[in-house]
C-alpha cells in the first residue's frame, strides 16, 4: 500500500497537471482539501462535518481516498453520499458497497475478485490435487470474500487445510469450515 506521503504526492501531481493543462477543454483551477477520517475511519464523523461546511464554502465535489473495507468506511461514505456527495473509494473491495449510489470504486468488488480468482485456480489445478490452502483473516468486519471462494470451489480442491490469522500476526491452523 501507499503511504500517506506517496498518496499526498500522486494527488498534488494530479492537481498540478489538471491546474496546468487544458482538460477536456477546460482549465479547472483545483485546489485540495487534504482530510483524514483516521485509522479505520475512526474519526470519520468530525471529518465528514467538515467536509460538508466546506461542499458549500470550497465548492467541494467529491472525497476521494476512501480505501477500507469496514463497517465505519460504509457508515462514512453513506454519510457523505446522502449528503449529495459524491464519494471515490481508492481500494473499498466489499460487496456491502454494491448498491451506494454516488460512490465510484477503482477497485474490484470482493465478488468480481473471487469470480477471477475461482475462474484462475479451476483452470490451472485439479480438483483433487489437494494444492488449495484457504488462509482467512478473523476480521469479520467483511466475511464475503471467502464465503464466497468456499461456495464456489468444491471441497475436493481444500485438501490442503486452511489457517486463519488476525492482525497481531498469529497464525493457528484449523479444520475446514462446510
Amino acid at each position: 500500500p501507499l503511504t500517506a506521503v506517496e498518496q499526498l504526492e500522486g494527488a498534488y501531481a494530479a492537481q498540478l497537471y489538471a491546474n496546468e493543462n487544458s482538460v477536456q477543454g477546460t482549465a479547472p483551477l483545483i485546489q485540495l482539501l487534504i482530510a483524514s477520517s483516521g485509522t479505520n475511519a475512526a474519526g470519520y464523523a468530525m471529518t465528514d462535518q467538515i467536509l460538508r461546511t466546506d461542499v458549500a464554502s470550497q465548492r467541494l465535489v467529491a472525497v476521494a481516498g476512501v480505501s477500507i473495507s469496514s463497517s465505519t468506511s460504509e457508515k462514512e461514505v453513506n454519510d457523505l453520499t446522502t449528503a449529495g456527495i459524491p464519494v471515490i473509494g481508492s481500494t473499498v473491495t466489499s460487496d456491502d458497497f454494491d448498491s451506494v449510489t454516488d460512490l465510484v470504486r477503482v477497485a474490484p468488488s470482493n465478488a468480481q475478485e473471487v469470480r477471477a480468482a475461482l475462474d484462475y485456480v479451476k483452470s490451472v489445478i485439479k480438483p483433487t490435487s489437494g494444492s488449495v490452502m484457504l488462509i482467512e483473516d478473523t476480521n469479520k468486519a467483511d466475511t464475503t470474500l471467502v464465503h464466497d471462494f468456499q461456495a464456489g470451489l468444491p471441497a475436493s480442491y481444500f485438501t490442503g487445510g486452511s489457517e486463519t490469522y488476525d492482525t497481531t500476526g498469529e497464525v493457528s491452523p484449523v479444520g475446514r469450515a462446510d
